[in-house]
């Protein structure tokens, strides 16, 4: 009995530790900052905590299922055909890369330092969001990465963090 007590516990907190993190930005700049702060606690960050940081396929799903037409969007098909297991892989490997690369490149995450956030809006078969590179530094080296988000209810999601490089001397 205890230990369904203390499994039962462990799942609700769990659950409550996802379901607070505010992971939407007003702005496409603070999707920026919000991904700072993601990558800030990355060593200490679980994969399975990087997905929920991030825009998740249920949530995804239901956004489009509500407002996108199935005529107008064949990227609405393939979100659709998508499974949890599939998504969740392809958010890990990238989760993964970051990790390795970091490590390649002696970051430290709780380290860095914000440069810049460089984006431009797009508007694609009823998707509306940001493509962005976020430019940060580390021991006065600049890295970036690259972020993408979406729009959903006037706030922007990301649902992806990826590629990190050091970047030349500007």
């Amino acid at each position: 009995m205890k230990k369904i007590i203390f499994l039962f516990t462990a799942l609700l907190t769990t659950f409550s530790v996802y379901c607070q993190i505010d992971k939407r930005a007003d702005t496409p700049e603070a999707v920026g900052t919000y991904t700072l702060s993601v990558l800030k606690s990355l060593d200490h960050t679980p994969a399975k905590a990087f997905i929920h940081k991030l825009l998740t396929i249920e949530e995804l799903k239901a956004y489009v299922e509500k407002n996108v037409s199935t005529t107008e969007s064949n990227i609405k098909e393939q979100i659709n055909r998508l499974t949890v297991t599939q998504y969740n892989e392809r958010v890990t490997d990238e989760y993964k890369s970051l990790k390795e690369k970091a490590t390649d490149y002696n970051i430290k995450w709780n380290a860095i330092e914000f440069v810049d956030f460089e984006y431009e809006k797009e508007e694609q078969e009823g998707f509306e969001g940001v493509n962005g590179k976020l430019i940060f530094k580390h021991n006065e080296t600049k890295y970036r990465v690259k972020v993408e988000a979406f729009l959903i209810d006037d706030k922007y999601i990301p649902f992806i963090i990826r590629q990190l490089i050091q970047r030349a001397d500007d």
